[in-house]
């Protein structure tokens, strides 16, 4: 068993999966599950930002250009320079079923959430990685089906938006009171 529940990670090249998404469950210490769901699956909304980002912070007259669907369902545009801060991206476990689609804007029914660690940063070869990762404990009794990313940013004179960035569905983990679930994203690029 891995110290303080920490789960090493490979040093592995992985081309072919862009984003995968790894869950792994303690319960009194042990690791009992592990999911790694490669090809994670990514939503409408990273690909706005993405898009943002290369526009160099212009707005756009074109509104389908820079429209987001935040966490409550309701679009919003950027129109001023952003900021991001840490407290915005958090990581969550949900119970729903329904299927993935790329406009999903937050998790079916959401039991857990917990801020994102700082990340890490590793190559191999050419390949870039970069991980998102969260240690949640479990306050209940649940059967984990769902897992989301959701980041945020501000906008000057503006309240932070938050949106989920990608959403996975999976067979059940079923978890009970005090169980750690260790849930890291890894972001792959120059695949």
């Amino acid at each position: 068993m891995l110290n303080n529940n920490v789960v090493a990670l490979e040093d592995e090249d992985k081309r072919g999966y862009y984003v995968t998404l790894e869950l792994y469950q303690y319960r009194d210490g042990e690791l009992i599950d592990k999911r790694i769901i490669e090809d994670d699956y990514i939503l409408r909304n990273l690909a706005y930002l993405y898009l943002h980002a290369l526009s160099g912070d212009r707005y756009s007259d074109s509104k389908d250009n820079y429209i987001f669907i935040d966490t409550d369902n309701a679009e919003f545009q950027i129109v001023t320079k952003i900021y991001f801060k840490p407290s915005y991206a958090t990581i969550k476990l949900g119970t729903g079923t329904n299927p993935v689609a790329v406009t999903n804007y937050k998790l079916q029914t959401e039991v857990l959430s917990q801020q994102v660690d700082d990340g890490t940063i590793w190559v191999v070869g050419n390949q870039f990685n970069v991980t998102a990762d969260s240690t949640m404990v479990s306050d209940g009794s649940y059967s984990i089906t769902e897992a989301g990313l959701k980041i945020g940013f501000g906008e000057i004179y503006a309240s932070p938006k938050h949106f989920l960035i990608c959403r996975d569905v999976f067979s059940p983990i079923s978890v009970v009171n005090a169980d750690v679930i260790v849930v890291r994203y890894i972001f792959r690029f120059n695949m």
